[in-house]
């Protein structure tokens, strides 16, 4: 799957999440969010899926993986484990993995690209991220942002390629 990308924020300590919503606030990091993944497939785990503020996420693919029977909306689709998923054929579209930690533990390993906002400032989380093993991929781009009115911190856009 080379069109598998994988989009994340997170803290100085690798932090993702706490009590399944995100402990911070970027204005301009949720608008990159959407300008991404719009038009495109967002896979999520089950966790993740109840944590969206409007479900399923407009003009995308919305797809959670869970191995829980659970009830969604017409159009999300459900798969029960990630090699069920990647039978799927979603060309041309690019597939976004958007969380949570299990979900991006399991993907690392089949990603192509990273999407990393790196926070600049230490939270309060539970959940981190697993499996980005640095050298396996090359940083192709890097946007320094500074914090404004609307956001908890300064951060970074990163953008890695899979070596």
């Amino acid at each position: 799957m080379n069109n598998l990308s994988i989009i994340v924020a997170v803290d100085e300590n690798n932090g993702i999440g706490y009590r399944n919503q995100l402990p911070w606030r970027l204005s301009n990091d949720l608008k990159r969010f959407k300008q991404l993944t719009t038009g495109n497939v967002v896979v999520m785990g089950r966790k993740t899926w109840e944590s969206l503020p409007k479900k399923p996420l407009p003009e995308r693919i919305n797809v959670v993986l869970t191995r829980n029977s659970i009830d969604l909306p017409v159009g999300v689709q459900v798969f029960s484990s990630v090699k069920e998923f990647i039978q799927q054929d979603y060309s041309p579209k690019t597939i976004f993995i958007i969380g949570g930690a299990e979900i991006y533990r399991q993907f690392f390993p089949l990603a192509s690209t990273l999407y990393l906002t790196r926070v600049h400032g230490k939270f309060e989380t539970d959940t981190h991220l697993e499996g980005f093993i640095p050298d396996e991929w090359e940083l192709i781009s890097s946007l320094p942002n500074p914090q404004t009115e609307k956001d908890s911190c300064p951060y970074t856009f990163e953008v890695f390629r899979r070596k």
